[in-house]
């Protein structure tokens, strides 16, 4: 339904409008040296940080706490880039892409938007999620609970990625990566397996939902309940648990 929660006219910045900062500063970065790094890349980084966070007319006491963040982060980004950057032929930031699949209603169009692809030059591709805050484990993805990063993978393997209108290079997914800004990465390298399983259950899941007696559950795994939904107060959450506790 693409519904969308409105911001309050009055809300405060908040830990997601950092990631969205620290998001925009490297694919400012990125865009811009999409190769080989610059031998200032630390002055460079730290001063498009400088320009995005004064454009974000930050307050005064936020920026005490986010800016020391944001330069930690800085050092810790180009030590993980100093490592991969030299197999890298060509990074593409923020890519939209899709994939389609048989569905016993008709085709269904499966969408992704990639933080990062790294096309490497052996032709194989790596893909990286940013995140600010807690990221997905190995045993989370491997079971099925977290999709996006698989997803995206098959959209990459099968070529359904582009940008500014410009189909981008396929190729076999090598690894599928969180980054964890400023701490730790988190690595899938059996990109095959959890591929072709991805791929069965999302093939499963929509063959399920085609047809009317498929009910769409607010809670379909209660042991993986996201910390916070913005769809929690549609589906009335509140309301039934409680009741169902009192009885």
């Amino acid at each position: 339904m693409r519904l969308k929660q409105l911001d309050a006219p009055d809300k405060d910045l908040s830990f997601a409008d950092y990631g969205n900062l620290i998001h925009g500063i490297l694919e400012e970065f990125n865009t811009k040296f999409p190769q080989e790094l610059p031998s200032d890349a630390r002055e460079q980084l730290i001063n498009i940080g400088l320009n995005k966070f004064q454009s974000a007319e930050i307050s005064a006491e936020l920026r005490a706490f986010w800016w020391p963040s944001f330069v930690k982060t800085v050092d810790w980004v180009l030590a993980q880039e100093a490592i991969c950057r030299p197999d890298i032929k060509q990074i593409y930031n923020e890519v939209e892409g899709q994939m389609e699949f048989a569905a016993p209603a008709g085709p269904f169009i499966a969408e992704a938007r990639a933080d990062r692809l790294n096309f490497n030059k052996d032709g194989s591709i790596d893909i990286i999620d940013y995140k600010t805050g807690s990221i997905r484990s190995n045993k989370q993805v491997h079971a099925g609970y977290a999709p996006q990063l698989p997803i995206e993978g098959l959209i990459a393997a099968s070529g359904g990625f582009s940008k500014n209108g410009r189909k981008i290079p396929t190729g076999k997914v090598n690894k599928l990566s969180y980054w964890r800004l400023g701490n730790k990465i988190t690595e899938i390298t059996e990109t095959d397996k959890v591929l072709a399983q991805t791929r069965e259950n999302l093939q499963k899941l929509i063959s399920a939902f085609d047809f009317e007696t498929t009910p769409y559950l607010a809670r379909p795994n209660p042991k993986y309940v996201p910390k916070y939904s913005e769809y929690d107060h549609l589906e009335r959450i509140k309301e039934w648990a409680t009741e169902e506790d009192d009885e």
